[in-house]
């Protein structure tokens, strides 16, 4: 008769409790495969159900495999926004437009602080920033004879014929 099965044991990275290590059935829950893939057996991280549910990061958010900051409406399949994008879109009060994006200036992915983020117009390679077009505009059409109504009514007036 074979000697009796002895499993390894590991501690509880959440309570520190001693526990064996078993193996659990999981399945994918996110990744370059469709969700829901099968993952086969895996080893159990946690001594039980609670642990690993209180080592599970706050609700809200979660950080993806580039780095990003995303955050979750609560509802199953909902839109989950990335916050750096939220961030810009409050301090604009506006939704970003088709083709804006978001630059972070110090690189760093998980800095969202609204000093830290600017407003692109187009995809990071060939993008300029929003505030660098505004100024080249207003410079195009001054050179044109024309001038940008700075009273916030968006119309672009001819100097000729205000002028004279």
């Amino acid at each position: 008769m074979a000697p009796p099965r002895t499993l390894p044991r590991k501690i509880c990275p959440q309570c520190g409790k001693e526990f064996a290590l078993k193996m659990r059935y999981r399945k994918r829950q996110s990744g370059p495969h469709q969700p829901g893939h099968q993952m086969g057996f895996m080893p159990q991280k946690h001594c039980s159900r609670r642990c690993a549910n209180l080592a599970r990061p706050a609700k809200g958010f979660h950080v993806d495999k580039h780095g990003y900051k995303i955050l979750t409406t609560g509802r199953k399949g909902g839109y989950q926004q990335p916050e750096h994008r939220a961030v810009i879109e409050k301090s604009i009060g506006r939704p970003l437009l088709k083709g804006e994006t978001v630059h972070h200036k110090n690189g760093d992915r998980a800095d969202n602080r609204p000093e830290n983020l600017e407003l692109w117009s187009s995809r990071h390679g060939g993008g300029q920033r929003v505030d660098d077009r505004i100024r080249d505009a207003q410079a195009f059409l001054a050179e044109h004879g024309r001038q940008w109504d700075t009273f916030g009514h968006g119309d672009v007036y001819n100097l000729q014929t205000i002028g004279g």
